[in-house]
């Protein structure tokens, strides 16, 4: 069975016996229930494409908004979930169960035509998601020791985004049929696959009695914007303890960084929430197209890290992070302008404005794992906690904002709120000071 203690010692020591380096190969970190979350990638890139057009056959673009919303603000339950897991080890059972949830509750999205129903569904979604996810942390850090959690972790995390980026390319083509319930149908049965892949692959395993507070990650983890609920997510969340001293830690420097936070938070849930929707009736470009371009520009922002890191070394975290919230403001200033042109047909140069709002996004995530556990006046992981709930509750806010805004202003107005916000985020990092730069780029998911 798999991660039992001990299981990958023997083969590290035989790798090293054959000269390899000290970190081994991939095999050594990588696990048959990561297949598990690479299904769940999967879904993960299917859902913020096929959930909001299923939703739009309402012609309530407000109604999007809500739904998209809540299915962001249920992966606030990751720490309900750390903590029942912790208590009761119920690791098997809780990683089934939440796939398992999130398949039923995808399939019933697919059937239903009734709007409050649609909400309920994408809490219980992302719910079992969030469950799953903080499953996958805990079978690592409760069973290896902790200085294997980065490259397990980063691989782990490395499945969920292949899975996600081939999520993309199947609402690509599924969008065309135009019957949008196939492509929750196929979310739902990866989730279904994941739960049986998790049955066979992650048996009965002794706990190695507690991993303790969770520090920063060394080793940098990519991922496309907008990941809720992937296991890198989940690995940092705040706590009740956290949130009994929050209201000092709001008045400190962190608190200025979490406000900056928020209005990125909301102008970037704003947009993507309503995102092929958007694409679609303002654009006049089909679903099919914007998801392709989704799937290549979430690739694309991906190769972006290193240089973003480096940038970030040279020039210092705040001015990576303001570089990114300026590109942005660029970006959608751009989409704006090009929403109110009247003209038939396609509005093609919306799809290279888009990708340039994904490609920036990598030096706002480099810029903001280094600087919340530098700004955090208290342990770097509950700092990333935090951090983590309020961008999860902003872009649940932006994501109800932007419904409202399309459906009593117009969708031309959403790009023109994203730019709003990413401006006055990119205004407010001035307030920002940092004292050096510390030893780690990984943070905040």
């Amino acid at each position: 069975m798999v991660g039992r203690p001990g299981s990958n010692r023997r083969g590290r020591r035989a790798g090293n016996h054959r000269g390899q380096s000290p970190e081994g190969t991939w095999r050594q970190w990588v696990e048959p229930w990561y297949l598990v979350y690479a299904l769940g990638g999967i879904a993960a890139g299917l859902i913020p494409i096929m959930m909001p057009l299923i939703v739009s056959k309402a012609r309530s673009p407000a109604l999007i908004g809500t739904v998209m919303g809540a299915y962001s603000l249920s992966g606030l339950t990751a720490p309900l979930w750390g903590g029942l897991a912790d208590r009761f080890h119920m690791f098997r059972w809780m990683m089934i169960g939440g796939v398992g949830v999130a398949a039923l509750g995808l399939l019933l999205f697919a059937l239903s035509h009734t709007p409050s129903i649609w909400i309920l569904l994408a809490l219980a979604i992302n719910a079992g998601a969030a469950c799953a996810a903080t499953v996958a942390n805990l079978l690592v850090v409760e069973f290896h020791p902790q200085e294997e959690w980065d490259r397990r972790l980063s691989w782990l995390q490395t499945f969920f985004t292949g899975g996600q980026v081939m999520g993309l390319l199947f609402a690509a083509a599924l969008t065309s049929v135009h019957d949008y319930r196939w492509g929750l149908a196929l979310a739902a049965t990866a989730c279904a696959l994941a739960g049986v892949v998790g049955w066979l692959t992650s048996g009965a395993k002794v706990s190695r009695g507690g991993a303790g507070p969770r520090p920063v990650l060394a080793t940098p983890v990519v991922h496309p914007e907008h990941v809720m609920s992937s296991p890198h997510h989940a690995f940092h969340f705040t706590t009740v303890n956290t949130l009994r001293g929050l209201k000092p830690l709001l008045a400190s420097r962190f608190g200025l960084w979490m406000l900056v936070s928020t209005m990125a938070s909301v102008g970037a849930g704003c947009f993507f929430a309503l995102y092929p929707v958007l694409m679609r009736d303002l654009y006049s470009i089909s679903a099919s197209i914007s998801s392709a371009t989704y799937a290549v520009a979430a690739a694309l922002s991906m190769r972006f890290y290193p240089p973003a890191g480096k940038l970030s070394h040279r020039i210092g975290p705040v001015l990576t992070v303001r570089l990114g919230y300026v590109i942005r403001v660029g970006a959608f200033l751009a989409l704006f302008g090009l929403g109110l042109a009247h003209g038939d047909g396609p509005h093609w140069l919306a799809l290279p404005l888009f990708t340039v709002v994904a490609a920036s996004y990598p030096p706002i995530g480099v810029g903001s794992a280094t600087l919340t556990p530098q700004l955090s006046p208290v342990a770097a992981g509950e700092g990333i906690g935090i951090f983590n709930a309020t961008t999860a509750i902003a872009a649940a806010i932006g994501a109800h904002l932007g419904g409202w805004l399309a459906e009593y202003v117009g969708f031309s107005r959403v790009p023109l709120a994203a730019m709003v916000f990413f401006g006055l985020a990119a205004l407010l990092t001035y307030t920002l000071r940092t004292s050096g730069k510390p030893a780690v780029e990984q943070g905040p998911g």
